[in-house]
């Protein structure tokens, strides 16, 4: 007895008894299995919203420290620790502040989701260092493609903005020992 005849009642049609006693009824049982799967992936696919990237690859050189400063570790472990330092300032609280006040002033401002923008803007951006060098990919994901790209440019042109900052104070301060 095969297992189709114990379901006659499911299966009363003529044609499908037709189907199931012909050769190729094990195409007609893929098929149908794989339009029922396809269709089901289609419709989990395309009922998720959309989310858009943007990407962008930045270079960071960091800081270097004076060969006879006492407070500087070892070159091997200060390299890195200076570079994931930048690394961290890039996407710093006060940086994503900054951000999301020009997002503010440009208009942009509905288009962040939630209560605090800075935590939007920390959910939407990743930072992933490539291995080997001093670059790291710099990703915005979110919903509206229209605010990534200035997301992603605003926070380079501030991180650069930070940078030049620390560089001025930092030679300033120099500059002024070496005249004491």
């Amino acid at each position: 007895m095969r297992i189709i005849d114990c379901f006659r009642s499911l299966f009363s049609g003529a044609s499908f008894h037709q189907l199931t006693r012909a050769k190729n009824w094990r195409l007609v049982v893929f098929a149908t299995v794989f339009l029922i799967v396809s269709a089901g992936g289609l419709f989990y696919v395309y009922s998720r919203p959309t989310e858009y990237r943007t990407g962008a690859r930045l270079e960071i050189t960091p800081a270097e420290k004076f060969p006879n400063d006492a407070n500087a570790p070892g070159a091997a472990t200060s390299e890195n620790a200076a570079f994931l330092t930048e690394v961290q300032l890039l996407t710093a609280r006060e940086s994503l502040e900054e951000v999301a006040a020009r997002i503010r002033r440009v208009g942009f401002g509905a288009l962040l989701s939630g209560p605090d923008p800075v935590s939007s803007l920390q959910d939407m951006i990743t930072v992933d260092p490539v291995q080997g060098t001093r670059v790291v990919q710099v990703w915005a994901i979110g919903e509206k493609p229209e605010i990534l790209p200035f997301v992603l440019n605003e926070l380079i042109s501030v991180y650069e903005a930070r940078v030049g900052e620390r560089f001025v104070g930092t030679s300033f301060e120099s500059q002024k020992q070496s005249v004491v």
